[in-house]
């Protein structure tokens, strides 16, 4: 059965991947719902959906923000096996990691050792990550990708165009609900 869209917009949204760092590791969520510029996934691992939150960071009114050392990083932790998977590395992932930032090699490899509990005092939550996209990468970018469709990053790395428009995103959330459906936005944070 094939599928009709209303308009191309439509047909965009309904084919648009996010950060390439989760794919495979998050479901689109609410496509019908996204703006233009958005995407947002829920952490999805094999059927599991409820995961421990690991940071390396501090709280802000209720948010997790990077320290006077390093900017934030956060996990998804599988709550059997103890395997981490990455949502946000802030010396990584965004425009400005990406293009404008540079970290050393202590901020890159900083330990998310903090779990996040919520004021209901759980530890367990659905995760649902949205990042923006308001950037205009091969208007901006096109001219400086060479001949095997590669960028130059400012720490000197080369990825792929592709890649990097995806991970380039110039805002990102992140919304943790607890056992009860309550929801705590845990990472807001302009990238650009």
């Amino acid at each position: 059965m094939s599928q009709t869209y209303g308009s191309e917009s439509d047909l965009e949204k309904s084919i648009r991947t996010g950060p390439a760092y989760l794919e495979g590791l998050a479901t689109p969520f609410n496509s019908q719902d996204w703006i233009d510029e958005e995407w947002t996934g829920t952490l999805d691992i094999r059927g599991q959906r409820r995961f421990r939150i690991r940071y390396y960071g501090e709280l802000f009114e209720g948010l997790i923000v990077g320290t006077e050392d390093a900017p934030q990083l956060v996990y998804g932790e599988d709550e059997f096996t103890g395997e981490l998977f990455l949502l946000f590395d802030g010396c990584s992932h965004g425009y400005n990691a990406m293009l404008c930032d540079e970290y050393n090699d202590e901020q890159r490899n900083r330990k998310a050792a903090l779990t996040y509990r919520d004021e209901d005092g759980e530890e367990l939550f659905e995760i649902r990550a949205t990042a923006y996209y308001n950037i205009d990468w091969d208007d901006e970018f096109g001219e400086e990708v060479d001949e095997e469709g590669r960028l130059a990053l400012i720490s000197g790395q080369k990825i792929p165009f592709e890649i990097a428009k995806r991970n380039g995103f110039d805002a990102i959330g992140i919304v943790a609900i607890n056992s009860k459906g309550n929801q705590t936005e845990i990472l807001q944070e302009e990238l650009a």
